[in-house]
Formats: C-alpha cells, sequence, structure tokens
C-alpha cells in the first residue's frame, strides 16, 4: 500500500523520521504519523512551539512556557513534569524535585530519585560531542538518593544497586566508574 502524500500545498514539510513529519502552513504546524495501515494520519496541529524526537512531539506553550508530550501511540503527558530531557526514546524528568522515567507514555520508574542523569552528578569533563550523542544512544541512567548512587537502564530496571559514593562516566569508552569506601571498580556500559 502506498504511502499518502500530504494533500496540500503547505510552506514547509519537514521528515523528522521515515514515518514521522512536520508540515507548516501559514504559521500552524502539522505532525502526521505512520499508522498501521501504512498511511500517513495527523496526530497532531498546533501554533506553539514543537520539539520532535524519535517519536516524541513536546509542544511548548507560547504564553506560559508549559510543556506537553506526545506520543505516537496518542498518549500525551501534561505540566505535571518539570524539567524534561529526551534520551534514546525515554524522558528523563522530575515531579516535585524528585525525579524518574518515562517511556511510551507511562511512568517507568517511581518519581523518588534526587538525581538521573546519563554521565553522572560529579562529573569531571563533558565532551559536547559525546553529550549530544548519548540523547541518542543513552542505555543507562545514574540515579542518586540520600547521596548515594546507583545505575539503572532504559527500561528503569535495577543495573547496580544505590549504594555507591560517586560514579562517573568515561564518554570515550563507555565506562563507569564506581567509588565506594575509597575503592574503585568498574561497570562497562557497552554492554
Amino acid at each position: 500500500m502506498d504511502k499518502v502524500i500530504l494533500p496540500t500545498a503547505v510552506d514547509e514539510v519537514n521528515f523528522i523520521s521515515d514515518d514521522t513529519f512536520v508540515s507548516v502552513d501559514k504559521g500552524e504546524k502539522s505532525i502526521y504519523v505512520l499508522d498501521t495501515n501504512n498511511q500517513y494520519k495527523l496526530a497532531l496541529k498546533t501554533k506553539n512551539n514543537l520539539v520532535v524526537n524519535n517519536g516524541f512531539t513536546l509542544v511548548l506553550s507560547d504564553s506560559s512556557g508549559k510543556k506537553t508530550f506526545y506520543f505516537k501511540n496518542g498518549a500525551s503527558l501534561t505540566d505535571k513534569y518539570s524539567y524534561p530531557n529526551i534520551y534514546n526514546n525515554v524522558i528523563m524528568a522530575s515531579i516535585d524535585r524528585k525525579w524518574g522515567l518515562i517511556k511510551d507514555g507511562r511512568e517507568i520508574t517511581p518519581f523518588m530519585y534526587d538525581s538521573i542523569d546519563t554521565i553522572g552528578r560529579f562529573y569531571k569533563q563533558r565532551s559536547g560531542q559525546g553529550y549530544l550523542l548519548r540523547y541518542k544512544t543513552a542505555k543507562y541512567f545514574i540515579v542518586g538518593l540520600n547521596q548515594k548512587f546507583g545505575i539503572i537502564n532504559v527500561e528503569g530496571k535495577t543495573v547496580l544497586p544505590i549504594q555507591y559514593d560517586e560514579i562517573v562516566l568515561d564518554e570515550e569508552t563507555n565506562i563507569y566508574t564506581l567509588r565506594l569506601n575509597n575503592r574503585e571498580e568498574t561497570f562497562d556500559g557497552n554492554k
């Protein structure tokens, strides 16, 4: 079955991926996604600013700066979440200063962590290129609770318990250095 092409003339069309594109017509932005019948369908129409990333659509409100996430499956997340960031199809966000992860429109971890980062709170150096790449490739998150740290994966499952004094990722090698009671060990983030 052929894909439906945008039916009317518009000012601009930007393909985000093979199955998602944004059209702009007289300042109004429309997102089209490929449905199960291999046809493009209108998913969202707005005059607000849009950020589209791997199937997530972040709508930024013009008036109040509030944010709403929309997903390909039709789910949306309202502005109850603060400081949202997207990594490898997972949203890292906070509620009342407690952090958690959201995937496919649902919370996959409790919002209980004091911090979540892909690199580590006490990082030594962030390389610009590595940090940008991590938005698409992050497989692990460093979580903090009561000044101790652990690692969870993109599914929200615990990989290393929250017991370490410090965890730092070397972006060049993707190896995590774990410090506990003045001892060091490593975790291979390439697994």
